[in-house]
């Protein structure tokens, strides 16, 4: 569903009456964005094997240099890898924790990883890599991440969800809408159809719709039986 059709079927959600003078694009559009970061969100945490908006980013080594920002457009880090000086392939970085940097960490250096099994540190909006390199190398770093959304802004605009769940986004908006109006008896309803009915496990809702599609996209992967442990005593 493009953000026009969306307009559309959020006021249709609320009443057949409801017209834009009632319920402005702009009022719409607010609402549309925040629904579309929250199933964003619940799409990436059931994602699985499949990765949510990935990109690969490339900077430069600089030498004795540790500390490298990222993006603010990162909402997660997938996989971290080096190419040190003098080396022509990429290594594949371990990430490592707060107490594996305790020993020397203010100092610069670690005792912990090498050129040939290279570690790094995510702290704040920068990771930080050991060993720093010891040269400039061009393109020497390399990080596969997961991109905020681009909000909705146009009417040609499309949401980066799955074509079958576009419409949790124009009920959420709706859900809202009357939720400001007090028209609780409606927005109970709207909200059913996107969480399911009280008291259930939820997979009447479209949330559970949207994990599952999210969590299902690659289908590449062979299936198989994991054995679970039972006793009887």
């Amino acid at each position: 569903m493009t953000l026009t059709q969306l307009y559309s079927d959020t006021r249709r959600n609320v009443s057949l009456q409801l017209t834009s003078t009632d319920f402005s694009d702009a009022e719409i559009l607010v609402a549309l964005n925040k629904w579309y970061r929250l199933v964003t969100g619940w799409a990436i945490n059931a994602s699985g094997i499949w990765e949510y908006s990935g990109e690969i980013s490339k900077t430069d080594l600089v030498q004795n240099q540790s500390e490298y920002p990222f993006a603010s457009t990162v909402v997660a880090i997938n996989r971290v890898a080096i190419k040190y000086p003098n080396s022509t392939n990429y290594v594949y970085a371990e990430r490592i924790d707060d107490l594996e940097t305790k020993d020397a960490f203010e100092n610069g250096s670690i005792s912990r990883g090498s050129e040939a099994a290279p570690v790094f540190r995510e702290f704040g909006n920068s990771i930080f890599i050991y060993p720093k390199p010891s040269a400039n190398v061009t393109s020497g770093l390399s990080i596969e991440t997961i991109e905020d959304i681009t909000e909705l802004t146009s009417g040609s605009d499309v949401p980066n969800l799955n074509p079958l769940v576009h419409q949790i986004l124009s009920i959420g908006a709706a859900c809202d809408y009357c939720d400001s109006e007090e028209m609780y008896s409606k927005g109970t309803r709207l909200e059913r159809r996107i969480f399911g009915r009280p008291g259930g496990d939820g997979r009447d809702g479209l949330r559970y719709l949207v994990e599952e599609l999210a969590a299902n996209r690659d289908r590449t992967t062979r299936s198989r039986f994991i054995p679970r442990r039972t006793s009887f005593r």
